[in-house]
């Protein structure tokens, strides 16, 4: 997949802009600028989802009523022009035309995107890591995404009954047996992969300079469904067990990673993953990827900055920064 360009009509700040792009693609300018908001609108066309907000609502530029974005892409020789309109609903169209399954095009369309407070796995928060796991998962396996749906319809109906107080163990006891099966798929899938990423990282981490890193790897910890947690998740109102609480943790020269990572080293073993994750991608599935990197420069030393980008060298990827980077790159500047 390569990117070619991208228009925007009141998105953000972006009242009417358009951009042409190459392999390499670096967006600089002030903060304000909406530099990220471009990474935003490739990460919305090929993920439906913003990675900054859940609200589309709040991205239409405050004096407008809708949001466009428009893009030409090509894919195995073939070219695409693909259309995201938000009022609003969404409405997606490619080559003029409603995808027939828009499931398969974004399964067929990966896109990662890493920022500082976006940190994929090594994020603060667990759902954030959960959910880059589950990304990595079904880039691979289209099928990944009706067990997460078909968790997710049920742990949503559960927690409607919890809400209301329903005290129906038979009622209860369906919904977990339904759930197990999904449970069964999203755990093991998760847990494949979790080892096939720590062979990749324990393979480059060695690479990164001046890391001083001996050992690096992911744990993978499943919450198992327990149905005897149920009179206590009648009281405190939440369901307790499940993949919706796994967890993913880091050890680091043998402690624990979240005590002792400075920001420089906690950013270096980030993109460590991101890349990770492209070689996984990208082994497993021959499927391109699209980069979207934001500050890279931030935290880093120049020598580890110069690394990284030789590291993704042969991806299409978008940075943004606000010093113009000495290599040869497409350099959009915003004012």
């Amino acid at each position: 997949m390569y990117l070619k360009d991208i228009k925007l009509r009141n998105f953000r700040n972006h009242i009417n802009s358009i951009f042409s792009f190459d392999i390499k693609n670096y967006i600089t300018g002030k903060n304000g600028s909406g530099k990220t908001s471009i990474l935003e609108s490739i990460s919305l066309i090929f993920t439906g989802k913003s990675f900054k907000t859940n609200k589309l609502k709040s991205i239409i530029n405050i004096d407008k009523n809708f949001f466009e974005i428009s893009s030409n892409f090509s894919d195995d020789n073939v070219n695409y022009d693909i259309t995201l309109y938000y009022d609003t609903k969404k409405r997606l169209t490619i080559n003029g035309k409603r995808p027939e399954n828009i499931i398969n095009f974004y399964h067929n369309h990966p896109v990662i995107f890493y920022s500082p407070e976006n940190e994929g796995f090594l994020s603060k928060e667990q759902e954030i890591r959960r959910n880059f796991l589950d990304r990595s998962i079904f880039y691979l396996d289209i099928s990944y995404i009706d067990s997460l749906l078909g968790y997710n319809k049920l742990l949503e109906l559960k927690k409607k009954y919890i809400l209301k107080d329903v005290k129906d163990s038979l009622l209860y006891k369906s919904i977990h047996e339904k759930m197990s099966n999904y449970i069964k798929d999203i755990q093991n899938k998760r847990s494949n992969l979790i080892k096939s990423f720590n062979t990749y990282i324990e393979k480059y981490l060695r690479d990164i300079p001046s890391l001083n890193t001996e050992f690096f790897s992911l744990s993978y910890i499943p919450n198992h469904l327990d149905e005897d947690l149920l009179d206590k998740e009648l009281i405190l109102k939440k369901v307790l067990s499940g993949p919706h609480r796994d967890k993913i943790t880091f050890n680091l020269n043998g402690e624990s990673f979240e005590n002792i990572a400075s920001f420089g080293q906690r950013k270096s073993l980030s993109l460590c993953c991101i890349y990770c994750f492209l070689k996984v991608v990208e082994d497993f599935s021959k499927k391109s990827i699209i980069l979207l990197l934001d500050e890279l420069e931030s935290g880093l030393d120049v020598e580890r900055v110069s690394f990284f980008m030789e590291l993704f060298d042969k991806y299409q990827y978008f940075l943004t920064g606000q010093s113009k980077i000495d290599k040869d790159i497409n350099i959009i500047k915003l004012s």
